[in-house]
């Protein structure tokens, strides 16, 4: 690639619009190319159908609704297990512990949703708390703890690690849940989606199965 670029810049190819073409092609199988397969855990693309085959393997959901959950995200963006909940297709406590057992990540307890680490709350920016979702928990000397809905992306991890210098202790939680956090800890405001959402489910789901995946949402939305 970088032969073909110094051809260009010097006026050496002959034909011009066939090198650029070459030089994109290049572009997009150095860099395009390997997004189509990224590793487990990651935000984009090839992540969200193979949460959805997990579930179906684990008999969580049947052949058909990862598929239909896939056209309502494609609608409606948003997570997948998201878009199973809204369908009625799980409920959200299954849905987090599907995510842990998924992502391999705990979940966080209850008590550190309730009442975050305000140092915790200071030390990451605020920049990145809005553009990854992540809520700040708890912090330690050489440790800080923050929910978020992908605890495996490589890329929020090393973001938030290079800005509290400290190493980075995930835990997951729904989208549904950690926007309702969010809103309450850091002011980001939740899309009318979701806030009717979490109405919707404390009036027709089992919430609050378990203490780690509970959420005062399910007490707070009606009242």
């Amino acid at each position: 690639l970088a032969a073909r670029i110094d051809e260009v810049a010097q006026g050496g190819a002959a034909d011009v619009n066939g090198t650029l073409q070459d030089l994109a092609d290049g572009l997009c199988e150095r860099f395009v190319a390997p997004q189509r397969n990224p590793p487990r855990g990651a935000q984009r693309g090839g992540c969200m159908p193979r949460f959805g085959e997990f579930l179906r393997a684990s008999g969580a959901i049947d052949d058909a609704q990862p598929d239909e959950a896939l056209l309502a995200q494609r609608v409606h963006g948003g997570r997948i297990g998201t878009n199973l909940v809204e369908l009625g297709y799980l409920v959200l406590d299954e849905l987090a512990r599907h995510l842990a057992d998924y992502h391999r990540a705990p979940l966080p307890p209850a008590e550190w949703l309730e009442q975050p680490d305000p140092k915790a709350l200071k030390l990451v920016p605020a920049s990145l708390v809005r553009r990854f979702h992540l809520l700040p928990l708890r912090l330690e000397p050489a440790r800080v703890h923050v929910a978020m809905v992908d605890p495996g992306d490589a890329e929020q991890r090393r973001f938030l690690a290079e800005a509290t210098h400290r190493e980075v202790v995930s835990y997951v939680l729904p989208e549904v849940r950690l926007l309702y956090w969010l809103e309450m800890h850091c002011g980001t405001d939740r899309h009318p989606r979701y806030v009717y959402l979490a109405a919707r489910v404390r009036q027709t789901g089992p919430e609050e199965a378990t203490a780690d995946a509970a959420a005062p949402e399910a007490r707070r939305e009606g009242e």
